[in-house]
């Protein structure tokens, strides 16, 4: 036997090399055929090689465009929807039928509209949030939404100022202090807090005016104005001007502060100042409203200014309001150009009836920062405010205040200096039960339309009738708040009290007063305020007239501030004789003559007279007094006094007196009586006498009572200096609030 060597097998006869085609591997099989192959034998087994075109399935050879065998593994082509396999030889592919289009391993119909395969290169078309995607013509798009415009390959709103208008793609450009803004159509731009548009850009604007209030008086010749910046703006320009057209400003001042004092002796007269705001150094194109400010011939060492008439159309000349609370009417005289008061009224201010409406008048001063002083009324009816106007002296606006009792009013100027006028309304008791009460009412530019602050006075004990006033006191401490002086008075004795205005109003407690020794029947019954030593700080004056036929001696009292406050013990006593009713009405009457002091008027109607007390530097003096009479018989001249203000325009206060049931010519042939009012002008050296005016009321059988009440001015203040002023709201929360109701 034998034994094939390696790599041989044997034929039986002998040995031959195992990858021999015909004795192939350790048994010498024979390697069959293959088609389209070529025999193979690695020395193990036969095998074979397919043909160039051909591949192999194993078993065999089979051409590599085979659908099933397709390219040189044999691979099976994977069926496609909508297409037609393809073997090339070397893989695997498809065709897409007729109306599809390839994309990628699919076919999609219609290539030049489907947004999910877009053209040739098969996109998915982007789908914008305000608009659908489109495919027209295999080319990508957007279809916006109405108001809607295609910019970047997006949809944009026609508002957008980023893209403004229906085709544009270009941002709006805003000026400075402004932000872009589009209306669907062009670019526009909407300012920034603080500011408004002019023409093509943002101006600041104005700031608001506080101090001096408009129509008021200063006590110096370089008074210091203050205003309130409008957030966003960073000063202010002042401008002061001789007229009102404020054509050539006397004073025109930039600056950051809000406050800035005249740097120069400005000459007496009426002046008028307004505010352009600014922004850096940009000044606003509008002024603000435009303020009056009077600035007296001599000025004092302390810087104050205040209220000192009724001047509804701010042309700086005062008006004259009187009352007949019987014919339920207040009469308005609007001044004319060349200081004449006008006989006949301007305007007839009609009440409620049976309701004593204008049984009480007053200034009010500048109650919404409107720049013309106001009128306020009251009566038993709720306390009305009668707003100032250019045109007419009367605004066809009026304003009802929450009615609280038997209502006697004043103006007060700004007790928490937020740069609006403020009033009091007195609460007297309609019957001997009921509280005591006085009202504060805080202006704003809507007027004192708000709940009042309550202040709430002592009750006498026993409970016996009585009433209430309140009183235009000024600024008794200097420290630039208006004050309140409020006056309980009954048939036995009575109390006045000071109320101190503050940043946070009017204080809820005030400062009783010393009656004088002796009598103090009465005493509060009529109150008011005037600085009488020129010493800058209000004065105030308490009238204690007696009841008719009690056989007690009527007065006035007089208590002198100071910079610590109100003095309560008297600085003088004024004295009347029996039933003369000296202090049934007082006020301050301004500067009569051409010195710097203050007049006080005091009506005496049991004797038919008036007293004009003169001011001086050791204050009132009854050797230093003017006595006013009337030329008529059977009135109460008297009954009402005030301080006009200046009238006439020559830079000197006058008075006006009033005398209802006055019997006058034909009208007391026939049982009736008129009533008047009488104004007496201030002179050099004293009032002027006879009266220079005298207003008559109609004739009504026995009680006309024209005349019943005059309005009156209001004391001087100081101004607010304060950096950063604080717009109030009530700040005292007392008692009694709930009942006062419009």
């Amino acid at each position: 036997g034998f034994t094939c060597d390696a790599d041989f097998c044997s034929t039986g006869t002998g040995c031959i090399a195992d990858t021999d085609l015909d004795h192939c591997g350790p048994t010498c099989l024979v390697c069959p055929a293959v088609a389209d192959a070529t025999r193979t034998c690695d020395g193990t087994g036969c095998g074979f090689t397919c043909d160039a075109d051909f591949c192999s399935t194993g078993t065999g050879c089979v051409a590599d465009t085979d659908l099933d065998h397709c390219g040189p593994t044999c691979l099976v082509c994977p069926a496609v929807a909508d297409a037609t396999r393809t073997c090339d030889g070397t893989g695997c592919g498809f065709t897409c039928d007729a109306d599809y289009h390839r994309c990628g391993d699919r076919c999609d119909p219609d290539p030049d509209t489907n947004v999910a395969a877009c053209g040739p290169s098969c996109a998915v078309c982007f789908d914008p949030l305000f608009g659908g995607p489109t495919c027209t013509g295999g080319v990508c798009g957007l279809s916006c939404w109405a108001s809607h415009h295609v910019c970047g390959g997006d949809c944009v709103s026609d508002s957008d100022p980023q893209n403004c208008g229906p085709t544009a793609c270009v941002p709006c450009e805003p000026p400075a202090n402004a932000t872009a803004t589009c209306n669907g159509t062009s670019c526009d731009f909407a300012c920034d807090a603080g500011f408004e548009k002019v023409g093509a850009v943002c101006a600041p604007l104005p700031p608001r005016p506080k101090s001096p209030l408009s129509t008021s008086t200063t006590t110096t010749r370089r008074p210091v104005f203050s205003w309130e910046l409008v957030p966003g703006t960073t000063g202010a320009k002042l401008e002061i001007c001789a007229t009102r057209a404020c054509t050539a400003p006397l004073v025109a001042e930039l600056t950051g502060d809000v406050s800035v004092r005249v740097p120069f002796d400005l000459p007496g007269g009426v002046y008028y100042w307004r505010l352009y705001g600014m922004a850096g150094a940009d000044v606003g194109s509008r002024a603000g409203v435009l303020w009056q400010v009077r600035i007296p011939a001599i000025g004092t060492g302390v810087d104050s200014a205040g209220l000192r008439a009724l001047d509804l159309n701010a042309d700086g000349l005062a008006d004259v309001a009187v009352s007949s609370d019987v014919q339920h009417k207040v009469f308005v005289h609007v001044t004319a150009d060349d200081g004449a008061v006008p006989t006949t009224a301007t305007a007839t201010l009609t009440g409620p009836a049976t309701m004593s409406f204008g049984k009480y008048v007053a200034t009010a001063g500048d109650v919404n920062g409107d720049g013309y002083g106001d009128l306020i009324t009251g009566g038993n009816n709720p306390p009305r405010i009668y707003f100032g106007a250019a045109s007419g002296g009367v605004s066809a606006t009026t304003l009802d205040l929450k009615s609280c009792g038997r209502l006697g009013v004043a103006g007060l100027g700004d007790v928490n200096g937020d740069g609006y006028g403020d009033v009091a309304v007195a609460g007297s008791p309609q019957y001997v039960s009921e509280d005591w009460k006085a009202f504060v009412f805080y202006g704003s530019k809507d007027g004192p339309n708000g709940d009042p602050v309550t202040l709430q006075l002592s009750v006498p004990t026993p409970l016996v009738p009585g009433d209430v006033a309140v009183g235009n006191l000024g600024d008794v401490n200097g420290d630039g708040f208006a004050d309140l002086v409020v006056g309980e008075s009954y048939s036995t004795t009575g109390r006045a009290w000071i109320y101190l205005g503050s940043a946070e109003g009017i204080g809820s407690s005030g400062t009783s007063l010393t009656t004088p020794p002796a009598s103090a029947a009465w005493f509060g019954n009529a109150v008011g305020g005037a600085d009488v030593n020129g010493d800058g700080y209000a004065d105030a004056i308490i009238g204690a007239p007696e009841p008719m036929s009690s056989g007690l001696t009527p007065y006035v009292a007089v208590y002198h501030g100071s910079s610590t406050g109100i003095s309560t013990t008297h600085a003088v006593k004024l004295t009347g004789v029996t039933n003369m009713q000296l202090g049934r009405s007082v006020s301050g009457a301004g500067t009569l003559t051409d010195d710097v002091y203050e007049e006080v008027i005091v009506g005496a109607p049991g004797t038919a007279q008036a007293f004009v007390y003169y001011g001086s530097a050791s204050g009132l003096s009854a050797a230093s007094v003017a006595i006013l009479s009337s030329s008529y018989s059977g009135g109460e001249f008297g009954v009402a006094v005030a301080g006009a203000g200046d009238v006439n325009g020559d830079g000197l206060g006058d008075v006006l007196v009033g005398e209802r049931y006055a019997y006058i010519g034909d009208c007391f042939t026939y049982s009736g009586d008129q009533g008047a009012v009488h104004l007496y002008l201030g002179a050099a050296s004293s009032v002027t006498t006879p009266a220079t005016t005298n207003l008559l009321g109609v004739c009504l059988p026995y009680n006309g009572a024209f005349g019943t009440g005059v309005a009156r001015w209001l004391p001087r203040l100081l101004p607010r200096l304060e950096a950063a002023p604080t717009l109030l709201t009530h700040a005292v929360d007392a008692p009694g609030r709930a009942e006062c109701r419009r």
